[in-house]
């Protein structure tokens, strides 16, 4: 693999990671599968702890983190 994209993979990596960590901080739990997620009754849209926003969809949410957007989905090992 080009080592351009495997530091790639791991900044998205890490930023998912990030992102995940702000989201269990500020009270949403993370689901067991991609359709646990999807059934949550958690808002569209909202704030995390730092101001932090996010933004729901189907499987994943989107962060914007300050540093930069991060959209990510839940599968089935979520």
């Amino acid at each position: 693999m080009d080592s351009r994209l495997l530091v790639l993979v791991h900044e998205y990596q890490s930023a998912v990671s990030t992102a995940i960590a702000l989201m269990v901080k500020s009270g949403i739990p993370l689901p067991s599968s991609n359709l646990d997620w999807a059934a949550n009754l958690i808002p569209a849209r909202g704030l995390l702890e730092g101001g932090i926003s996010y933004r729901k969809h189907g499987y994943g949410c989107e962060v914007f983190l300050p540093s930069a957007s991060i959209d990510f989905d839940f599968g089935a090992n979520a």
